[in-house]
């Protein structure tokens, strides 16, 4: 165990000094040396500028493809919100027509009642009125039988204007 912390201890050292050794060979600017590069250095340097060039190109053209995409997005979802604004107004104007419908249904309704009510009433009253005049008019001609025997009961008659 201690043979395998010692190695891990050692192997860390090594990689310390390693990298002070490659820091010192910069010099004391911090840039490197100037190294001259072969000709197949130098093209696949060329490749790799060439490819990176590619990639930023491909990179702006999805970029812009992704924007396009986005812009018709946002009109196909600014339409449909439109759309279902529509809708909800139409549907708000429906229950309105509605309700008012549903009152002037219950209005006329109640308007109708009244007048049938009315009429039956009336007509109540006019057979109930019938009724009480036949009975009045009874009791008049029975109290003008009375007033030929009876002098008081002619008085009050002619008093009131019934003779």
């Amino acid at each position: 165990m201690t043979m395998t912390i010692k190695s891990i201890l050692l192997s860390v050292v090594m990689l310390i000094s390693f990298q002070n050794v490659c820091l010192a060979q910069q010099g004391t600017s911090g840039q490197p040396p100037n190294i001259v590069l072969r000709p197949a250095d130098q093209l696949i340097l060329k490749s790799i500028d060439k490819l990176s060039d590619r990639m930023d190109q491909m990179n702006s053209e999805l970029t812009g493809r992704m924007d396009r995409m986005n812009g018709e997005l946002n009109g196909r979802m600014d339409q449909m919100n439109r759309e279902l604004n529509g809708r909800i107004d139409n549907l708000w104007m429906a229950m309105i027509a509605g309700f008012i419908g549903v009152m002037g249904f219950i209005g006329a309704l109640v308007f109708w009642d009244r007048r049938t009510f009315m009429n039956r009433a009336r007509e109540g009253m006019r057979l109930e009125m019938a009724a009480d005049r036949n009975c009045i008019q009874g009791l008049l001609a029975a109290m003008k039988e009375l007033a030929k025997q009876y002098p008081q009961v002619r008085d009050a008659l002619a008093s009131f204007k019934l003779l």
